[in-house]
């Protein structure tokens, strides 16, 4: 394998190892939280057919399968380096323990 080609391995498989922990965090920003949303679980269906046979003989049939999007918490936080306020992808845990007027990242884990 090249050294380029395992490169974007390691890239995609650190990429894939952050989003297996309790906690994400964007450690770039700190600062007060001042909004927080919710967005749960949404099932969406998904239609496909299948068309067996020629001719006159030719028959379709469709079924219908559920794909389920995951929750998505995210937590609107002003920087104190000033700036626009940073919209962040947080965990559930990270989300529970940071209402707003909390200071993020602290809050997310846990310090005072």
């Amino acid at each position: 394998m090249s050294r380029p080609s395992m490169l974007a391995l390691g890239v995609l498989l650190a990429a894939l190892l952050a989003g297996c922990g309790d906690i994400r965090l964007e450690p770039k920003v700190s600062g007060v939280v001042i909004g927080r949303e919710y967005d749960p679980p949404e099932r969406k269906p998904k239609k496909s057919c299948r068309t067996t046979g020629t001719g006159g003989k030719a028959r379709t049939t469709c079924s219908t399968t559920y794909l389920t999007e995951p929750a998505e918490w995210e937590l609107t936080v002003a920087p104190f380096a000033g700036g626009p306020a940073a919209e962040l992808k947080v965990s559930h845990s990270a989300y529970a323990r940071c209402p707003e007027g909390a200071v993020y990242p602290d809050c997310a884990i846990g310090t005072p």
